[in-house]
């Protein structure tokens, strides 16, 4: 979505593709309206960063698990906010929707939008009293709706890139462990075309080499399959 934005902004400018892409609705409200009213998020609500695997059936499983299965998911949620000290996400966590609604809004107008880490997505100035008073209802401002859908394809994008990274280190490492040559030349070809695809991380012999005695080291002080601090391997003498 995020390249098909930037497409109509170089044809028509920035507000003219706001226009086409989130409707007319978003656009005269400043309320992500399209996100709730659409067929796809009446059925299943996308997540709002990538998931694979074990987090994506997890997200599936939540959403056609009907409203019990996720107040539950939502109370585990709010026990971890507990232990991290973040009471107030907490408590938003754990409470109905129309609660937790009214409380963000709170929260967006105090402090202005937060991600966990307590960095800034959206200054409280951001957001104007019609947004604030939508989030009360429900409604997330649209500005905060499409700052999330570029951050996560973004960060989406970064993530194949640098799991595309380890794969073929995992692969370099694997080949020279076990003396196959012929995957060796393999991974190498892959790493050059990689490095030529993202010369910004490219892989270096000297990186390569670094992983490998980094795996190394691991796997001869390692325990049970476990790797321990070197300076707490005494805990295993208490077991």
């Amino acid at each position: 979505m995020v390249a098909t934005e930037e497409v109509f902004t170089d044809m028509i400018g920035k507000e003219g593709a706001k226009w086409i892409m989130y409707g007319a609705l978003d656009n005269v409200t400043g309320l992500s309206i399209s996100d709730r009213i659409s067929i796809r998020q009446l059925l299943i609500f996308d997540s709002d960063r990538e998931v694979r695997g074990r987090d994506k059936v997890l997200h599936w499983v939540s959403q056609l698990g009907g409203p019990t299965l996720g107040l539950a998911m939502n109370w585990a949620d709010s026990a971890d906010l507990v232990r991290q000290g973040k009471d107030r996400l907490a408590f938003e966590k754990a409470m109905p929707a129309s609660v937790r609604n009214f409380s963000k809004a709170m929260r967006y107008s105090d402090e202005g939008v937060l991600n966990r880490k307590g960095h800034e997505i959206l200054s409280r100035d951001d957001l104007n009293f019609m947004e604030l008073l939508g989030q009360a209802g429900g409604f997330t401002p649209a500005k905060l709706s499409r700052q999330y859908d570029k951050m996560g394809k973004l960060k989406g994008k970064e993530q194949r890139i640098l799991r595309a990274k380890r794969d073929l280190m995992d692969m370099y490492a694997l080949a020279r462990r076990v003396g196959d040559t012929e995957m060796m030349r393999e991974a190498k070809r892959e790493i050059r075309a990689f490095n030529l695809k993202h010369p910004e991380i490219r892989i270096t012999n000297t990186s390569l080499n670094r992983s490998w005695s980094t795996r190394e080291r691991h796997r001869r002080e390692s325990m049970g399959g476990v790797t321990i601090n070197r300076k707490l391997r005494y805990l295993a003498d208490e077991e």
